[in-house]
């Protein structure tokens, strides 16, 4: 099955400490941490016909240190994603969701917050905050500089 893509590539001027707030109906979303005060987002929408990429919205709002990102699609279109590659400052804090795909997070202190299916919260001492992903249905990689403790609080953590 072929697939049909487009590309968007936006930057944000958030400062020290932004808040990052994704809702994605489906598909991969990379977070790694840069230096700056800007989130850059690179989004890559696909679906299988070229006319189905107009009907799939990303829509991305900054507002005081806070950018939410969030994607629609009509119901009856299938086999449709966005995948996200974003850099944002290390002390970001994360909510990011996905309802099929993966969440990979590098370098990021802060936190992911809220999941679906599998929870778990990741802290290295009580002064950092907890780290959960939020997932319909894919898998969680956390790319740390130190180990972090992993605390199930409902399915499985591997």
């Amino acid at each position: 099955i072929s697939s049909e893509r487009a590309e968007l590539e936006r930057v944000f001027e958030v400062g020290s400490g932004p808040d990052l707030t994704i809702d994605n109906f489906a598909g991969r979303v990379t977070v790694r941490a840069s230096s700056g005060g800007e989130i850059r987002v690179f989004a890559v929408k696909k679906a299988r016909r070229s006319r189905d990429l107009d009907r799939i919205q990303v829509e991305m709002a900054e507002r005081d240190g806070r950018l939410e990102i969030k994607t629609k699609k009509p119901a009856s279109l299938t086999n449709a994603s966005v995948n996200f590659e974003i850099t944002a400052p290390a002390d970001t804090r994360l909510d990011l969701h996905t309802g099929a795909g993966s969440i990979e997070v590098s370098r990021i202190a802060n936190r992911l917050v809220a999941p679906r299916r599998v929870a778990a919260a990741m802290s290295d001492t009580a002064s950092v905050p907890a780290i959960i992903p939020r997932l319909g249905n894919g898998g969680f990689l956390l790319a740390s500089p130190t180990p972090r403790r992993i605390h199930p609080l409902q399915g499985s953590v591997g």
